[in-house]
């Protein structure tokens, strides 16, 4: 879970892939950055290259992930867009869900299953409805609804002002209302941004003096 979107330990991520191996037929590849030693039905990806995960999509039937790397790899033109079940954390500093993406760019989600609380057990019956019934109808059963934050709104706003660029801010502010409206929480964070901005432009100067 590098992508920090997600709090899935490796332990936790190989338990739960040994679990999935139990419904019949099933393997499980694991790409990333941590080498283990591998099994007849979990294997071990973390050395495959870029294009080798991509051509390995094409002999994939669901894509685990959490809106990290090998997710976005995934949506290329060189991959398989696959059925996705996604692991994320709600309350992620930097969150790019695909669902938020793929409603960006108007890609379906109908083939999309996002999960923010989560167990073992419960990904295990998601994906054992998956193989049984389809994605689409697995979806209806289990899919969770991200809860809507703006948690990088100041960042972006201060980051901007302390160089002027005030047309990036308004072009922040219309794509963020295009997609959630006025919505009062980022309404919120957006005039906070505003107010807090010298104060926190005067600490970081000072807290560089002190260096």
């Amino acid at each position: 879970a590098q992508s920090g979107q997600s709090l899935l330990s490796f332990d936790f991520v190989m338990k739960t892939a040994t679990r999935i191996t139990q419904l019949p037929g099933t393997c499980v590849i694991l790409s990333s950055a941590n080498s283990f030693p591998g099994t007849e039905t979990v294997m071990d990806g973390s050395s495959l290259s870029v294009r080798e995960n991509a051509a390995l999509t094409h002999y994939c039937s669901l894509l685990i992930g959490c809106s990290s790397g090998i997710t976005w790899l995934s949506t290329s033109s060189a991959a398989r867009q696959l059925p996705m079940l996604q692991l994320l954390d709600p309350q992620a500093y930097f969150r790019n869900a695909p669902s938020v993406d793929f409603a960006r760019y108007g890609i379906s989600v109908k083939e999309l299953i996002e999960l923010v609380q989560f167990d073992e057990e419960l990904i295990f019956q998601a994906i054992k409805t998956i193989a049984a019934e389809g994605i689409i109808a697995a979806k209806e059963k289990f899919n969770q609804p991200l809860p809507v934050q703006f948690n990088t709104t100041r960042k972006v706003v201060y980051n901007l002002l302390c160089y002027l660029q005030f047309k990036a801010i308004a072009r922040h502010y219309r794509i963020t209302t295009s997609l959630y409206g006025r919505h009062p929480l980022f309404i919120k964070e957006f005039i906070i941004a505003f107010l807090a901005f010298p104060f926190k432009l005067v600490a970081n100067k000072w807290r560089k003096r002190k260096r």
